[in-house]
């Protein structure tokens, strides 16, 4: 059945006008005006075969309030259906506005009256088969509701991430994906069919925001301010505050709205691909992969925002086509944004690494690669009261270092850490605190371990080197002292008294 619709400006139609003298009423249109208010429309069509029957719209499923007349070939009302967002009627199908009708053989004209804020394109009615208007609809509501559970499945998880990581590009992506999510529900019904939510500036309030989310998501996202690229930064605040001009505007325009939201919508496409390309240009791998994934969204939305109608679909809307515009966008920049966590997280995997590394060195002896006394100062302060503290000078270094030369002092250095390390029992630790001095701790109850390690190692190093070459050390207890540092100077002069009785023995 050809059904081409004529649109009209003019009164509803009354019982007191014949169909003839109403048509001729009515002042003929050139074509839907978008900015919504009242408008009419007539087709005239003819049904070869009676039977079941739907009227519905092409072109958008977004009406205010709608109510069908038809009428038939002797001119008489043969019925009457309502609906529209603004209205509590049921419709016959699930997200759409198709309303079953039987029609017997005959011609037909069907007037509708219409009114909304404003229209995404223009809601044409058409009469079809009910068994193909059913099999042609699953398409469509497949789309809504896979598109839908993406938006949503994505504004949850880049929610959460943004709080875990305060992080701006997350937050501005997630408000992105909020509007587009708020936008598709109500354009496609979802919202009133699934929530009962009559708000019809669902379809336009919530895109005006998230254009500006998605300008400060591409600015943050790829890494534009105002000292590295200081005319793309001023072009983008330029562009937040036109947007927030359009939401100012809204209040008084407000059948103006979807214009904004299509005006915008091209705006931020082309800013999006102006900072892509002086990003990758500039080096930027995440600008060149943000490109990459806005090829499909581009083509897309563009098609969304410029076309009016699908030419041989019915049932598929030009939202159909938005929101899976959308859907890819989120779906690949998702990539995009997981690649930048990667390269994020390598960073700071690279950065502990090389603080370990410094760390380890800021906490090393250079020559006997024994941890120093910053480290051990460190472990001091973690140290419990059943541990002891032994201070460690090494005799005969000055000798060695003026009969045989520093290399041969080094040499007994490196000896020492390494036989001691070697013979302590393996819960001690060894520390260089400088020079020729060192200091153990250990559990006390490994006092005699202890003691006996570094007498076994004195006696290998009088062997290896000289005999003028020995250990003097003296012993401190943690549980006999309030702070380590009492500790320490304990331990000190406990070896200082057994230097002075070694040395006064050897003089005897």
């Amino acid at each position: 059945m050809e059904q081409p619709a004529a649109w009209y400006r003019g009164e509803a139609w009354t019982s007191e006008h014949s169909l003839a003298s109403y048509l001729q009423s009515l002042s003929p249109q050139k074509s839907f005006e978008l900015t919504g208010g009242e408008q009419i429309s007539v087709v005239k069509f003819h049904v070869l075969t009676a039977g079941d029957f739907v009227i519905d719209f092409r072109n958008s499923a977004l009406i205010g309030e709608y109510k069908h007349l038809l009428f038939d070939q002797f001119d008489s009302l043969v019925t009457v259906r309502q609906g529209g967002i603004w209205r509590d009627d049921v419709s016959d199908y699930f997200l759409r506005n198709g309303q079953n009708i039987y029609l017997r053989h005959g011609h037909y004209t069907l007037i509708t009256y219409q009114q909304s804020q404003f229209n995404i394109a223009p809601p044409t009615p058409f009469v079809i088969d009910k068994h193909h208007y059913i099999e042609q609809v699953r398409v469509g509501n497949t789309i809504t509701l896979v598109g839908l559970g993406i938006l949503i499945a994505l504004f949850f998880y880049y929610l959460v991430l943004s709080l875990a990581r305060s992080n701006l590009v997350d937050l501005m992506y997630a408000l992105f994906i909020l509007g587009n999510l708020i936008f598709n529900a109500t354009s496609l019904l979802a919202a009133s069919h699934l929530l009962g939510s009559r708000w019809f500036g669902g379809a336009s309030w919530p895109i005006l925001f998230s254009n500006i989310a998605y300008i400060v998501f591409v600015l943050a996202l790829l890494k534009v301010s105002n000292q590295r690229n200081p005319i793309l930064w001023k072009v983008g605040c330029l562009i937040i505050s036109l947007f927030s001009l359009f939401i100012v505007l809204s209040f008084w325009l407000p059948h103006y709205q979807n214009e904004f939201n299509r005006f915008s919508v091209g705006i931020f496409l082309a800013f999006g691909i102006l900072v892509g390309i002086r990003r990758s240009l500039q080096g930027n791998v995440i600008a060149r992969l943000y490109l990459l994934a806005n090829l499909g969204f581009v083509v897309l939305g563009a098609i969304a925002i410029s076309q009016e109608e699908i030419q041989g679909f019915q049932t598929i809307y030009m939202s159909h086509i938005g929101l899976l515009a959308v859907a890819c966008e989120v779906l690949l920049l998702s990539f995009v944004i997981a690649y930048q966590m990667v390269l994020l997280e390598a960073d700071k995997t690279r950065a502990l690494k090389q603080a370990q590394e410094m760390l380890t060195i800021a906490q090393t002896d250079p020559l006997t690669r024994l941890p120093n006394r910053y480290a051990m100062e460190k472990h001091l302060l973690t140290v419990g009261r059943e541990c002891s503290f032994i201070y460690i000078d090494l005799d005969g270094l000055k000798s060695c270092n003026d009969r045989y030369g520093h290399d041969m002092g080094d040499r007994l250095l490196i000896e020492f850490s390494k036989k001691l390390t070697l013979n302590l029992p393996h819960s001690s630790r060894l520390y260089r605190i400088s020079g020729d001095e060192f200091g153990i701790i250990f559990s006390s109850n490994l006092t005699e371990e202890v003691e006996a390690a570094i007498e076994s190692v004195e006696a290998d190093l009088k062997r290896q080197f000289t005999a003028k070459v020995g250990v003097s050390f003296g012993r401190a207890q943690f549980a006999e002292h309030a702070h380590y540092q009492k500790v320490i100077q304990a331990a000190d002069e406990n070896m200082y008294s057994n230097k002075k009785r070694k040395q006064s023995a050897t003089e005897l």
